[in-house]
Order: structure tokens, then sequence, then C-alpha cells
């Protein structure tokens, strides 16, 4: 929800894609007074990961690195955990802040609920992980709306399954070439995906 002050635009009551209630529940509406409520159901680019479907896969059984490895192709697991290492986010208002990649930027995503299982977690954490650092070699920063990858606030959730998700595979990232990929992900693809190159008409990218 969202209330108009001036020109700007002040958010509360933000939560993870994925819990927000069907906009035709009468008691949808924000928790504070006046107030309104938008809901958004986009339509997905069926590139990369599932996250409905990582969701059944992880409740079938199935490991993150499994369900990684069911969405991506020619790729290889890497990376170093460093808590100190740092990457530059940029907010709506064009300001910029330099936070740690997994204390404050990976704690505060709200791109899967953490109701969901701990291996659907941990597939999420690794695919977010790699797609912000692929953006910000390319671009320097990484914003944080669903441009990008949404963003609730630094550390938001502290405390919750996702903050043991991103503790258990710190540092780790999908590798192509050295690099972390380009981890396209979308709610639901209704049982397949498509490469990036007949969706976009950009270069194939060999991991998608």
């Amino acid at each position: 929800s969202a209330c108009l002050v001036g020109s700007e635009m002040c958010i509360r009551d933000r939560v993870d894609v994925g819990v927000a209630p069907p906009s035709f529940d009468p008691g949808a509406g924000p928790s504070s007074l006046p107030a309104f409520a938008a809901f958004s159901f986009g339509y997905p680019h069926f590139v990369g990961m599932s996250q409905y479907g990582a969701l059944g896969r992880a409740l079938a059984g199935q490991n993150y690195k499994t369900i990684l490895q069911a969405y991506y192709q020619n790729f290889y697991f890497g990376g170093v955990c460093d808590w100190n290492r740092t990457i530059k986010v940029r907010y709506p208002d064009g300001t910029e802040e330099v936070m740690r990649l997994e204390e404050d930027y990976l704690m505060g995503l709200g791109e899967m609920p953490s109701t969901w299982p701990l291996e659907a977690l941990k597939a999420q954490v690794v695919a977010s992980r790699s797609y912000a650092l692929n953006y910000v070699m390319r671009q320097g920063y990484i914003c944080t709306t669903e441009n990008c990858q949404v963003f609730l606030s630094k550390g938001a959730k502290r405390g919750t399954p996702w903050e043991t998700a991103v503790r258990q595979t710190c540092g780790e990232v999908m590798l192509y070439g050295g690099m972390p990929v380009e981890a396209f992900y979308a709610a639901s693809f209704g049982g397949y995906s498509k490469l990036n190159s007949d969706v976009w008409g950009t270069s194939p990218l060999p991991y998608l």
C-alpha cells in the first residue's frame, strides 16, 4: 500500500511477493487508514526458474541444487562466503546506498514467502545472489523494484527461515565462464520455460 505525501510516495505494509491477499478480499487493505491498497498480477516471462515450480520440487524432497539444475544449465556452483562484501543499491528516487550483500541486501529481499520450504528458499537465495552480482557487474548498481528484485528494506527478513537460507548458502552463486549468471526467474511458468532469445530477441545465454 502507499500514501501520497506532496509529490512523493511513501510505501508501508510491504510484504513478500506471493503473500498478498486476493484483491477482492474485504480485509485485504492496509493496516492503517486512510490509505489504499494496490495489487498487481503480472504475466510471467517464462525464462529461468519458476518459483512455484521450486516450491513443488522442494515439497517433493529435492534439494536446492537439484532445483536450480532443473531450471538452469551449463553452469557450476561457486563463490566465496564474505560477510563484508558490499554492493551499490539504487532506490526509485535515484539515491544510492552501499550495503552489505548478505546481511543487508539479501536479507531484505521480498521475492519469496519465508513460509516456503527451506530448500526452495535456498534455491531462491542463490538465484537472487547470482542475479544481483551479475546486474551490478553490468550496471554498477542494482535497483530495488520488480525491475530488478523486490527489496523490502535492509535486513527486513532477519529472524525468519529466509535468514537461514542466506546463511546456509553464504556466497554461493551459479557461475558460467567464471562470472555469476543472469539468473532470471518468475512466479509460475505453467510447466515449461523458454529461451531468453525467444522471449526478448536477445543473444542466447547458454545457461538459460
